[in-house]
């Protein structure tokens, strides 16, 4: 399996001078996009068992050679054609900036699945395919199509607006009060609630990208958050959604179609 697969950006912070609102670029790396692809190996057949003195169970199972092969050969193939077809669509037919967005984001995707293919297919015939789009070769283009975005960002309270504006910053987009995409936030909380001697905070975070008046995606997210102290709930929550915004933010603008 393939876990962890993530694209990282610089972060951002938000600060307030007599003149407004600014948003700095800093160079610490975090992590905002994770995924996981995992292969099957089809055409397996299990011909032993046996249980160990610590009572794990284990299995021996025989994959022949040739007819693996060619399932992972064809699947790298065809993990190629999709990628090509997504980033031409991307950089020619994508009707916005946040379409071609969404589409090299599930290019990256497939090539997660074509990598593991391909790994496989290194280990039953010793030799792999090289792809014309790996990894780097893609999130390089997202990094580009990110810089290229223009978002108008309203939330519902100051310190939603603070972190949203910070999560934009971090993903490399531009901050425009004139752009015709809208970025909408907002969050609903219920009251804090004591039980069993812990206090408990629940509510959620949606997000909306509006273009020209139509909505092009929409989110929302849960928030559960606990503490021993009812101060410190409210704070973890505040720590939380400014941990999570930019993730947030990014599944938003790749969920476009």
């Amino acid at each position: 399996a393939i876990k962890d697969q993530s694209l990282d950006f610089s972060q951002a912070q938000v600060s307030s001078d007599q003149s407004g609102r600014t948003v700095n670029n800093i160079q610490t790396t975090s992590r905002y996009v994770n995924t996981e692809a995992r292969q099957v190996l089809e055409g397996a057949q299990l011909v032993e068992s046996w249980q160990a003195e610590e009572g794990k169970t284990y299995a021996l199972a025989v994959l022949e050679k040739a007819p693996a092969e060619r399932r992972f050969r064809d699947g790298v193939r065809s993990a190629d054609r999709q990628i090509e077809d997504r980033v031409k669509y991307a950089s020619q037919q994508a009707p916005n900036p946040v379409a071609a967005l969404a589409a090299l984001e599930q290019a990256r995707t497939i090539e997660n699945q074509r990598s593991n293919l391909n790994r496989n297919l290194s280990v039953v015939s010793g030799k792999g395919i090289k792809g014309h789009y790996d990894q780097a070769r893609l999130e390089r283009l997202l990094r580009n199509a990110l810089v290229t975005l223009h978002f108008h960002a309203m939330a519902d309270s100051p310190q939603l607006q603070q972190n949203l504006e910070s999560a934009i910053g971090t993903l490399g987009i531009t901050l425009d009060k004139n752009s015709p995409y809208q970025l909408i936030a907002s969050m609903d909380t219920e009251p804090v609630q004591k039980k069993q001697g812990w206090y408990w905070l629940r509510g959620s975070t949606e997000m909306s990208l509006i273009y020209q008046g139509e909505a092009l995606a929409k989110k929302r997210w849960p928030l559960k958050v606990s503490a021993t102290d009812k101060g410190m709930v409210e704070q973890r929550a505040k720590d939380k959604l400014s941990e999570r915004m930019a993730p947030y933010l990014y599944e938003l603008i790749t969920s476009v179609q």
